[in-house]
Formats: structure tokens, C-alpha cells, sequence
């Protein structure tokens, strides 16, 4: 069974965003169970959902919380149906999307004995996302600080039950608002989790052109602010660290040249990061 696990906002839920997920799961969803946190929603926004998809569960909330925390209140709620250990947990945005014969394919590519496997995203099927390798590939901590990302990773139950959660320190809607998936993945391969990248995996999703997502990493300080703390939470497992933290900080000061971020701003994220490693992880085990 795939269990997915993703959350949406009241505009997100109503503009067509999320049902465009949902009409994408549903002639695969014999196989398929979606676990959904509404934010900003009413209780009668979820029974409706789950009145039309038959393989959504939701729950609703009135405010807001972080991305890293949505997932894991999502992943409780999947912990009390009781999954089986070599069941696969994926996390697709709510403006991500299944193309036909996903799910299939998924199954078939992960093997017996791999923990956990990842693929690619693009906005068309046959299109490549020049962010992904053109190779199948090992993944170990270079490619996942590379190119590592939450909508196309797909991780079996049992392991996800021993690294925990997400860090709820990480990832949009927190101080540290990026990189909450490089962080999980670089945990798993801690834990021994064992996997691969395998190119025929292709989950949807919008894809910037070169320079306009070049322009993005460098003019959102939470891109770097996130990337960071994830460094240096790893430290010991980058490959050439010291050249890696060097890039960070250069980056950092770029951002603080061009006026993306204040001076202050910088040294109060660079000792968050600093401190990361030494505080306990907040995330919420999901058992």
C-alpha cells in the first residue's frame, strides 16, 4: 500500500489546486490512501473531501502551522490505521500531481531490500528536469544534499518509525524555512536506510526554467537559511564540509549585500543553525 501524506491551505483546497492531486490519485487508488491536514478549514470541509474521494482521510484546523508540523499531526493520523512495516509514505505538495501508471510503476521499481527510493519531478511527463541526474544513482548524502525533494521521495513505514518525524524547526512557516526533506533524507541514510534515485519515477509538479529558479535560491533568505542549519545539523556525513559551509556563508552574504537580508537577520539564523545540533529535534514520531 502508498500512504501520502500532504496538507493545504483554504485557497489551496478551493481553487482547483488540490482537487487537480486528488482527480490525479483516484484511478490509481486501489492502491493508494491520502492523509490530509486542512488548514484554515472547517470540520465540514474534510467530511466533504472524504464524502468524494473515497481514499482521503482529513481532518481540519483553524489556523495555520508549519509544513514540517502538518506532516507529522498527518503522519499520527496514519500511525493509528496501523501500517504495515514495508508500506511506502510518499509527501507530494498539494500542488503536485500523479501522472497514469505512477503507482505501478513505483511498486515495481523499489526493491525488497531498499528502505526507501526517489524520483523526479517536471510538468510534463516526458520532459526532464534538468535539477535531476540523468542516471540511476545511489542515494547517499551527495545527491540528497543535491537534489533531494519531499514530493518525490517514497520511504517504508518501518524506517520512517525510527528516524521520527520531520524537524519541526525546519521548512516553511518556521525561522529555518527550507530544506525539512534534505534533513529527513540525510537521517535515513543514518539510520541505514538504503536506496536509490531512479529516473523512470516522475512525479508533476511546476518546474522553473533555469534562471528564474537560480534567481529564486538566491533572493529567498529561506532557502539559505534552511540549507544551513541542515549542513551543520550533518556536518560530520558532507562530503568536503568545509568547502560546503564556506558556499552557505557566501551565499549568505550575498544575500545581505543585495539587500534580500539584513545584516542582523543573518547572524541571528547563523546561530540558530549553529545551535540546531545541540537541541533536541522536535518532531513527533509518528507510532
Amino acid at each position: 500500500m502508498l500512504y501520502l501524506i500532504t496538507t493545504a491551505s483554504r485557497q489551496t483546497a478551493t481553487d482547483g489546486t488540490l482537487s487537480r492531486l486528488l482527480d490525479s490519485i483516484e484511478p490509481q487508488s486501489g492502491a493508494v490512501r491520502l492523509y490530509l491536514l486542512l488548514q484554515q478549514n472547517e470540520d465540514s470541509a474534510a467530511q466533504n473531501l472524504m464524502a468524494r474521494y473515497h481514499f482521503v482521510r482529513a481532518t481540519a484546523i483553524e489556523g495555520m502551522v508549519s509544513l514540517s508540523k502538518a506532516r507529522n499531526i498527518a503522519l499520527g493520523m496514519l500511525a493509528q490505521d496501523g501500517p504495515s512495516p514495508d508500506d511506502l509514505i510518499g509527501f507530494p505538495d498539494d500542488d503536485a500531481w500523479l501522472y497514469p501508471g505512477f503507482v505501478d510503476r513505483l511498486q515495481a521499481e523499489i526493491q525488497a531490500e531498499e528502505g526507501w527510493i526517489s524520483g523526479s519531478y517536471s510538468d510534463a511527463e516526458d520532459r526532464t528536469n534538468p535539477r535531476f541526474p540523468a542516471q540511476e544513482a545511489a542515494l547517499e548524502p551527495e545527491l540528497i544534499l543535491r537534489c533531494l525533494s519531499s514530493i518525490t521521495f517514497f520511504v517504508r513505514w518501518q524506517y520512517l518509525q525510527q528516524v521520527g518525524g520531520f524537524d519541526e524547526r525546519l521548512g516553511v512557516g518556521t525561522n529555518l524555512g527550507s530544506s525539512e526533506d534534505i534533513d529527513m533524507g540525510l537521517r535515513l541514510w543514518r539510520a541505514g536506510a538504503r536506496g536509490r534515485y531512479v529516473c523512470p519515477l516522475v512525479m508533476g509538479h511546476r518546474v522553473d526554467s533555469p534562471s528564474e529558479g537560480e534567481t529564486q535560491q538566491q533572493e529567498r533568505p529561506q532557502y539559505w537559511s534552511g540549507s544551513i542549519a541542515v549542513f551543520i545539523k550533518h556536518l560530520t556525513i558532507l562530503p568536503r564540509p568545509h568547502r560546503m559551509i564556506a558556499g552557505r556563508l557566501r551565499r549568505g552574504l550575498y544575500l545581505v549585500r543585495n539587500g534580500h537580508l539584513s545584516a542582523i537577520g543573518f547572524l541571528r539564523i547563523l546561530l540558530q543553525a549553529v545551535a540546531l545540533p545541540f537541541r533536541t529535534q522536535k518532531t513527533q514520531k509518528p507510532d
